[in-house]
């Protein structure tokens, strides 16, 4: 029986000893615990909180780049040849491959393609103004001492000189090459841009219509052209040359045009004198 006791009391006090060292361990008890819990609480708030926020991000982000990706997909819309009439099976009046043209007229003198973005001048009747859709201008003029070089602006030239020429308008030297005109609508910030530049040749052929014959443009183009309208009230162009950018690979001194009467691209010479249509964007 003695032993029993023994037992029993040996046992409570291991017990009261464990308890002790479990006390000890956990200093402040229960109301550390708490305090420790509450703010393991706030910071997992704070977590969720920033996560909800990240989240929102990059949902933000999702969308976004949803629509820059339907705007390229868009924009690399490769532009159809306006040609719908077949005349023989497989023909591109049949097939008609390409995106179909599609153009806006933005109500301040351009007008947009909606395959390709480019954005283009209008050209109108009004007398004297630098849209005319009857202006004409060389390539390149020659600079003010050294005649024999040949310039696009004056920036072209030795330093001090002047790049000159005589256009359909003005006779030399008053007048300008197709790069000191288009300098000229950036000046003026026309439709309240400054980056119009001469297409290259491509461009200038993205915008032919082979559906329609002199001018061979969509009407967009060309529509109500009357004597004294203005870029803003008809759209015009002449079934005739237009300059573009783009030299010839071989002889430098000639470059390239597009015909919107006939059709095609031709070469001729820098110093004639042909129209011009101004773009701005890129392909």
């Amino acid at each position: 029986m003695k032993d029993k006791k023994r037992t029993l009391l040996l046992g409570f006090f291991l017990l009261w000893m464990a308890a002790g060292a479990a006390y000890a361990s956990n200093t402040g008890g229960l109301p550390s615990c708490q305090a420790a819990l509450s703010s393991y609480q706030a910071q997992l708030n704070i977590c969720t909180n920033e996560l909800s926020a990240t989240q929102a991000t990059l949902s933000s982000c999702q969308t976004q780049l949803n629509v820059c990706t339907n705007e390229l997909s868009a924009a690399q819309a490769f532009p159809a040849t306006g040609q719908t009439t077949s005349y023989a099976a497989g023909d591109d009046g049949a097939l008609t491959p390409g995106t179909a043209l599609s153009y806006t007229d933005n109500g301040d003198g351009t007008i947009t393609d909606n395959d390709t973005k480019l954005m283009w001048e209008k050209k109108d009747q009004t007398s004297m103004g630098p849209h005319n859709v009857n202006n004409i201008y060389p390539w390149s003029g020659s600079c003010s001492v050294t005649t024999t070089d040949a310039c696009g602006t004056d920036a072209d030239c030795p330093a001090g000189e002047s790049c000159l020429a005589g256009d359909g308008q003005d006779i030399f030297p008053l007048g300008m090459t197709v790069f000191q005109w288009v300098a000229q609508l950036n000046a003026t910030s026309f439709a309240g841009h400054t980056d119009w530049r001469l297409p290259d040749v491509k461009e200038l052929q993205s915008i032919q219509d082979y559906g329609t014959f002199q001018p061979q443009v969509a009407a967009a183009f060309n529509t109500a052209c009357s004597s004294g309208c203005t870029i803003t009230s008809c759209s015009c162009t002449q079934s005739g040359n237009y300059w573009s950018s783009t030299t010839n690979a071989v002889v430098s001194s000639q470059a390239w045009m597009v015909n919107y009467g006939l059709g095609g691209s031709i070469l001729e010479s820098k110093l004639a004198l042909e129209r011009v249509r101004a773009v701005r964007g890129s392909l």
